[in-house]
C-alpha cells in the first residue's frame, strides 16, 4: 500500500486529552495506540460513516465487541488479619490468663471492581475569592489579578493580554478579571506550528487558550466563589460566572497572518491587504490549517476591517483593531484537477467542466463544475469563484454538497486549465461583534459571540499604510446566559450546542477524612468530682476529700484528642478529646468554686454580668476533673488564658485555631436577646490581604437562664436553627440556617435544642473546577478497608469482596495460676480479615468496566478528541476522509487498509469492498494486545 501522508493529518491527534496517561501505563493496545486504559475504561470511539454499507456496521460491531471484551483491569488486594485468638482457662483449675502463639496467617479472596478515569485540567481557588488572573489571593484589584485590557496594550515579547480587549459589549471587569488555561496547563492547547504551504518559508505559531472569570467577590456570601445561603444550595457556589472565552492567537511575528503574503502594488508596499482579489498570494487561498476549538480547520476566507475607521484608525505597530470576518472550514476531500477531472464527494461527484473567461472588475476566472450523481449523471452545473464556497442541493431531496475553489488557472489548452477544489463538511463564519457563526437570536448558541483583532504589519512612520491588514487574534466568548448561581456539580458547556469544552464546578476539595467533628452537647444537671484547687491539681486519695460540683454543663468534644496542647492555659497544657463547660459558675454573684466548697447547686438566675465561666477536663489516670475559671472575651481579642487551643482549626501562631466563649450582655455579638452566651470557634481561613493566615469566627448561641432541663442552643425543636458567622471583610455577625460553610471550609451541620455539630476542616478548603473536552469524564477512585469474617461478603463502591478461607497455624495454649495449670482452649472467633485494595499483591482479580456510553458512533457524531478508529473508506466516512486527506492511499492497489495514521490517536480500518472491510476489521482485532 502506498504510504499515508502523516504530515497532513498529524494535527488530528492534538486534542487527545488522555494522551498524558502514557502508553507505558496502558493495558490494551493496537500498535502504540491505547484502546483501553489502566483502569479498564475504553479510551476509543469507533466511527462509521453515516452513508456506510451494512458491512461497515458489522466490522465496527466486531471491533467494539473485541474492545468491550478487553474492558477490564487486573487489581491486586492484600488482606491482613486483625484481632487475636484467646486462650480460655477452665474454672475448675483456678483463675489465670492463657496465651497462645499464632503464625502463618492467610486469607483467600474473590473480588469484583470497576475502574475509574481522570482527565482534563483542574484549577483551585479559595472560598470568598474571585476567579481572575491570580487565584487564591482573595483580591481582584491588584495588578496581579488583572490582564491588560486596552486595544493599545502590547501583546509582544511574551506579554499576555485579555482576549476581550476588543469586545465592545464587555464590561471592564469581564475584560480584566479572567483566569487563563493555556498550553502549560492543558496539553491540547500546546503551541502549534502553522505552515502556509503556498508562501515560501512562511509559518506562524498558534497559541490557544481558554479563559474563565467570575463576578468580583466583595465579601462572604456576596459574589464570586463563596458560600450561598439559599435553601436549595447552602454550600460554596459560583455566584456567578462573568465570562468564558476560547481564543487563538497567531504569533511567531509581531502582527499575525496577513491578508496577502506578497504581490503588493508598488505604490502601497506597506499595505498587506492590497493584493488583488484574484491574486494567489492571498492567505485565504493557501489552505492554511489551524487548530480551532478541538478540531482541525482551514481558513477559507479572510476579510480585514473595512471602512474609513479601518483605513485611518490604526497607525501603530502595537494597537489592535476589531472588525472583519473570517471563515473556517472542515475539508472532506481536496485535489487539484484538470478539465474533466473528478473529485468524489460520496453522494455526489464534482467534475471540472471548464474555467470561465475573465469576469468582473478583477478579471477573475471562476471554475465551471458539473455535479454528478452516483451513476455519473449530470444533475447540475455550478460556477464557483476563487476563494468562495458553493452549496449545491439536489432538487427534491435534502442531499447537498459544499464545494470550495481555492485557485484557478485559465490556460489556453484543456491540459493547462486546472482548479484547486475542496469538498467541505462544514464551514462557519466568524464575524467581529456578531453571534458565533451568525446564528439567530433564538438559537441555542445565541449568547456566544466573536471578536476578531487585527494589526498593522510593517507600520513605521506616518506615511505608511494605516490599514489593519493582519489577523492577530480570534476569540469566541460569552458574557451572558450564565446561571445566577452554580452549585457543586454544575457544568457549563462551551458552546451550548455541540460543545467543544465544558467547565465543571466540583465544589470544595475536602473529603470525609479532611474533617474533624466538633460537637456541643447540653447535659442535664449532674454531680462531678473535681479537684480542690484550679489548674493541674492531683486528686485526693478519696472522693470525700475532693470537691463535688453539681450543675448543668455543656460538653465540647472531638472525635480524637484535639483540644488543648502545649501552651494552652485553660487546660494546663494537656490534650484531651472533651471538656465540660459551665457558662455561669456563680451563686448569687459569688464565684461558686473555692477550696472549701464541697457541694451546691448552680444558680441559673444569676445575672449575666456576674457569670464566671468554668472549664473542666479529666486527665488519664485521675478520678477527678481538673478545672479552671475563664473570662468571657470577644472575637479578635481572645486571650491565651481564655481560649482552648484547637489545632485542627489552624496551628499557625498568627491565626491559632481555638474554642472560646463570649458573653452577650446587652450588646449581642451573635444571637438575639434571648441568648446569653456564645460558643465560639476561631479558624485560620488562610490568605487575606497581606496576611497569609487570618482568623474568622463561628458562633453557636446558648440560652443559659431558662428552666429547661439543659441549656439550649435554640428554644424549641420548631425554632429555626441559627449559627452566626463573621466573614472576611465584615465587622458584624450574620445569622445563617445550617448547613453553613465557613471560609476555611468547616461545615456547621446542625443546631438542635441540646446538640450542635461542626465538621471542622483540617485544612483550608479550595473550591475546585475542571476544564476539559466535552467527551471527557472524570470519576474519583475509591479505596476502603473492611473487616470480614470467613465466608463474609461486602460490596463497596462496586467492589464485591468475599473471604473464602482464613488459614492460620496456632501454637500450643499454656496458662498458669496460683492454683496450678488450668485447662486451656483456643478461641479464634475474634480473628477477622481486613481487606485493603492497596495494590499489594495477594490475590489478582479481573475487574470488568461497566460501559456507560456507546463505543460506536457515526461520523456526524465523531468526537473531536481522544482515540478514534474510522471504519470504512473516505467515500462513505468523512472521518476517514479527514485522516487520508491528500494521502496516496490507493484502494485499487491495497484493498485492505489497517493503519495507525497518527501514533496513539487515529486508526483507519477500511477496504475496497465489503469483504475487504471485514478482513481489515479482523486483522485489526488480531492485532489487539494486552500489555
Amino acid at each position: 500500500m502506498k504510504g499515508v501522508n502523516v504530515k497532513k493529518i498529524a494535527a488530528l491527534a492534538g486534542v487527545a486529552l488522555l494522551a498524558g496517561a502514557g502508553v507505558a501505563a496502558a493495558d490494551v493496545l493496537y500498535g502504540s495506540t491505547q484502546l483501553v486504559d489502566q483502569n479498564g475504561q475504553p479510551t476509543v470511539k469507533i466511527v462509521v460513516g453515516s452513508m456506510a454499507q451494512i458491512s461497515d456496521g458489522v466490522a465496527a460491531a466486531n471491533i467494539a465487541a473485541a474492545i468491550a471484551n478487553n474492558a477490564y483491569k487486573s487489581s491486586t488486594l492484600k488482606a491482613t488479619v486483625s484481632g487475636d485468638a484467646t486462650c480460655a482457662t477452665g474454672a475448675a483449675a483456678g483463675t489465670g490468663a492463657g496465651t497462645c502463639a499464632i503464625s502463618n496467617k492467610k486469607v483467600t479472596l474473590s473480588v469484583y471492581m470497576p475502574g475509574s478515569i481522570a482527565g482534563a485540567y483542574q484549577f483551585k481557588t479559595l472560598i470568598s475569592d474571585t476567579v481572575d488572573r491570580t487565584l487564591g489571593n482573595r483580591n481582584y484589584t491588584l495588578s496581579e489579578d488583572l490582564y491588560n485590557s486596552t486595544t493599545s496594550s502590547s501583546d509582544t515579547g511574551g506579554s499576555i493580554t485579555s482576549p476581550l480587549r476588543g469586545a465592545s459589549d464587555a464590561t471592564p471587569n469581564q475584560i480584566k478579571l479572567l483566569y487563563r488555561i493555556g498550553g502549560s496547563q492543558y496539553t491540547a492547547f500546546a503551541d502549534s506550528n502553522i505552515v502556509d504551504p503556498q508562501a515560501a518559508a512562511t509559518s506562524y505559531t498558534e497559541e490557544q487558550g481558554f479563559w474563565v472569570g467570575t463576578t468580583p467577590n466583595t465579601g462572604f456570601g456576596a459574589s464570586g466563589v463563596t458560600y450561598d445561603s439559599s435553601a436549595s444550595i447552602r454550600d460554596v457556589a459560583v455566584n456567578k460566572y462573568n465570562a468564558m472565552v476560547y481564543n487563538m492567537k497567531f504569533l511567531g511575528n509581531d502582527y499575525g497572518i496577513p491578508i496577502c503574503t506578497g504581490d503588493l502594488p508598488t505604490k502601497d508596499t506597506t499595505n498587506w491587504a492590497s493584493c488583488g482579489t484574484d491574486s494567489n498570494s492571498r492567505s485565504a487561498s493557501h489552505r492554511i490549517t489551524l487548530k480551532f476549538m478541538g478540531g482541525d480547520w482551514v481558513i477559507s476566507e479572510m476579510q480585514n476591517p473595512s471602512g474609513s475607521d479601518a483605513t485611518t484608525g490604526n497607525p501603530s505597530q502595537t494597537n489592535v483593531y476589531a472588525g472583519g470576518q473570517v471563515k473556517l472550514a472542515k475539508e472532506a476531500k481536496h485535489d487539484i484537477v484538470n478539465v474533466g477531472g473528478v473529485l468524489d464527494a460520496g453522494t455526489f461527484k464534482v467534475r471540472l467542466a471548464d474555467i470561465s473567461v475573465a469576469t468582473g472588475s478583477d478579471n477573475s476566472h471562476p471554475a465551471i463544475l458539473d455535479v454528478l450523481d452516483a451513476n455519473d449523471n449530470v444533475i447540475g452545473q455550478i460556477t464557483v469563484a476563487k476563494d468562495t464556497t458553493y452549496t449545491f442541493t439536489q432538487t427534491g431531496t435534502s442531499n447537498s454538497v459544499n464545494v470550495h475553489v481555492y485557485r484557478t488557472a485559465p490556460g489556453f489548452t484543456l491540459n493547462a486549465k486546472w482548479a484547486e477544489i475542496a469538498i467541505y463538511t462544514d464551514e462557519i463564519t466568524l464575524k467581529d461583534n456578531q453571534r458565533y457563526n451568525l446564528v439567530s437570536s433564538t438559537d441555542t448558541n445565541k449568547y456566544f459571540r466573536t471578536s476578531l483583532l487585527w494589526k498593522n504589519k510593517d507600520w513605521s512612520v506616518a506615511t505608511d499604510s494605516n490599514v489593519s491588514d493582519s489577523l492577530r487574534e480570534v476569540a469566541i466568548y460569552t458574557i451572558d446566559g450564565f446561571d445566577t448561581k452554580t452549585a457543586p456539580g454544575g457544568v457549563f458547556n462551551f458552546p451550548a450546542a455541540s460543545p467543544s469544552y465544558k467547565v465543571t464546578y466540583n465544589g470544595v476539595d475536602l473529603t470525609t477524612d479532611d474533617y474533624e467533628p466538633l460537637t456541643f452537647s447540653a447535659l442535664s444537671s449532674d454531680t462531678y468530682r473535681i479537684a480542690t484547687t484550679a489548674g493541674d491539681q492531683a486528686c485526693q486519695a478519696t472522693s470525700s476529700l475532693d470537691l463535688s460540683y453539681t450543675a448543668k454543663l455543656i460538653q465540647i468534644r472531638t472525635a480524637n484528642q484535639k483540644l488543648g496542647g502545649t501552651g494552652d492555659s485553660p487546660l494546663a497544657g494537656y490534650i484531651v478529646d472533651k471538656v465540660l463547660f459551665d457558662p455561669i459558675g456563680t451563686v448569687n454573684g459569688t464565684i461558686y468554686l473555692s477550696p472549701t466548697s464541697l457541694n451546691g447547686t448552680q444558680n441559673a438566675t444569676a445575672l449575666v454580668t456576674n457569670y464566671t465561666p468554668v472549664v473542666f477536663w479529666k486527665v488519664s489516670g485521675r478520678d477527678c476533673y481538673n478545672w479552671n475559671t475563664l473570662t468571657y472575651t470577644s472575637s479578635g481579642s481572645e486571650a491565651t488564658a481564655s481560649r482552648i487551643k484547637f489545632d485542627t482549626a489552624g496551628d499557625n501562631s498568627a491565626a491559632q485555631g481555638s474554642v472560646f466563649f463570649h458573653k452577650e450582655d446587652t450588646s449581642t455579638i451573635a444571637g438575639p436577646a434571648t441568648y446569653q452566651i456564645d460558643l465560639m470557634l476561631a479558624e485560620d481561613v488562610g490568605k487575606y490581604g497581606s496576611n497569609s493566615n487570618y482568623l474568622r469566627y463561628t458562633a453557636i448561641p446558648v440560652i443559659t437562664n431558662g428552666t429547661y432541663q439543659t441549656f439550649r442552643f435554640r428554644a424549641t425543636d420548631s425554632s429555626t436553627q441559627q449559627v452566626f458567622y463573621q466573614g472576611l471583610g465584615g465587622s458584624t455577625y450574620t445569622n445563617y440556617e445550617p448547613v453553613l460553610v465557613s471560609e476555611r471550609g468547616s461545615r456547621t451541620e446542625s443546631v438542635g435544642t441540646s446538640d450542635a455539630t461542626i465538621k471542622v476542616a483540617k485544612k483550608v478548603a479550595q473550591p475546585t473546577f475542571t476544564f476539559g473536552g466535552n467527551d471527557v469524564v472524570a470519576t474519583a477512585a475509591n479505596t476502603a478497608d473492611y473487616t470480614l469474617g470467613e465466608g463474609d461478603s461486602q460490596t463497596f463502591g462496586g467492589v464485591k469482596v468475599t473471604v473464602g478461607k482464613i488459614d492460620q497455624t496456632v501454637g500450643s495454649c499454656t496458662a498458669t495460676s496460683a492454683g496450678g495449670a488450668p485447662a486451656c482452649t483456643v478461641d479464634s472467633s475474634a480473628v477477622k480479615a481486613v481487606i485493603s485494595p492497596n495494590n499489594q499483591a495477594e490475590v489478582v482479580a479481573t475487574l470488568p468496566y461497566k460501559l456507560t456510553s456507546s463505543l460506536v458512533v457515526t461520523d456526524k457524531e465523531a468526537p473531536t478528541s481522544g482515540v478514534v478508529i474510522a471504519v470504512g473508506g473516505p467515500v462513505v466516512n468523512t472521518v476517514t476522509a479527514d485522516m487520508l486527506r491528500d494521502s496516496s492511499v490507493d484502494f485499487k492497489t491495497d484493498s485492505v487498509v489497517v493503519k495507525e495514521v497518527v501514533p496513539s490517536s487515529k486508526i483507519v480500518v477500511a477496504g475496497a469492498t465489503a469483504a475487504d472491510t471485514l478482513t481489515a476489521a479482523q486483522q485489526f482485532i488480531d492485532g489487539i494486545r494486552r500489555q
